[in-house]
């Protein structure tokens, strides 16, 4: 009645039956590996100012960012796959220069 490990296999035995749990190293480290993009480098690599993806935010019409806190701090930041969804949304409804209002 004991807890072991051998090798990746991590296995927890009870009084009637064993449970054998495969653990991958690479799958739990993913998150650890994944780059990482702040609001301000996101605004940077799309061209637009941080209030922009701000108010993108506060609309609802980009994912949130992830959220962690850290040391006692708040970070937010996107993975690859948030930053594809910005691309997409800027180059769908984004205008660089506003239209001229008809007076």
């Amino acid at each position: 009645m004991g807890l072991f490990a051998a090798r990746n296999d991590t296995a927890i035995r009870t009084k009637s039956r064993e449970l054998h749990f495969v653990l991958d190293t690479c799958d739990m480290m993913s998150h650890i590996y994944m780059k990482r993009y702040s609001i301000s480098a996101a605004a940077r690599l799309l061209g637009v100012h941080r209030a922009t993806l701000h108010r993108w935010i506060g609309e609802r019409v980009v994912p949130e960012p992830i959220a962690e806190e850290i040391a006692g701090s708040r970070l937010r930041y996107w993975t690859e796959d948030g930053l594809t969804k910005l691309k997409k949304y800027k180059a769908d409804h984004y205008r660089k220069k506003p239209r001229k209002k008809k007076k």
